[in-house]
């Protein structure tokens, strides 16, 4: 193994040994966008989650899962909302997730587009799978 080789298994290695579970970046930026368009105040949610501007404009930054409970337990301190994570999707423009946009817009029927995401939702970086029962 090369000097690079031992740098990227380290690091799998490392994330596999009980750190906290992480997602891209830009999941978290995109439910901010949301929230702002919603009339939430975007700089304190990123402040709640702790995110400095770098880990906001690196396309490849990964962030901790509770960082999503952080902002939106910002948002409902700041003004609580029913039925929140509806209303964050309404806000959430189609090209906000492209892989999968594309692969759910391009089913034939809301059931294969569901199928879809469910098979590759993990593509993206998310650390939980979808089931689908039907």
């Amino acid at each position: 193994m090369t000097a690079d080789d031992n740098r990227l298994t380290n690091r799998a290695k490392d994330s596999a040994l009980g750190q906290a579970p992480t997602v891209p970046a830009n999941d978290i930026r995109v439910f901010i966008a949301a929230l702002a368009r919603l009339g939430y105040k975007a700089e304190s949610l990123v402040a709640a989650a702790g995110l400095g501007s770098s880990a906001m404009d690196d396309p490849d930054a990964r962030v901790p899962c509770d960082r999503f409970g952080a902002v939106i337990g910002r948002a409902m301190q700041e003004r609580p909302m029913k039925n929140m994570g509806v209303r964050i999707a309404t806000e959430t423009p189609i090209g906000a997730f492209p892989l999968l946009d594309y692969l759910v817009l391009s089913s034939n029927s809301v059931g294969e587009g569901i199928k879809q995401l469910a098979h590759y939702f993990r593509l993206v970086g998310n650390p939980c799978t979808l089931e689908v029962h039907e």
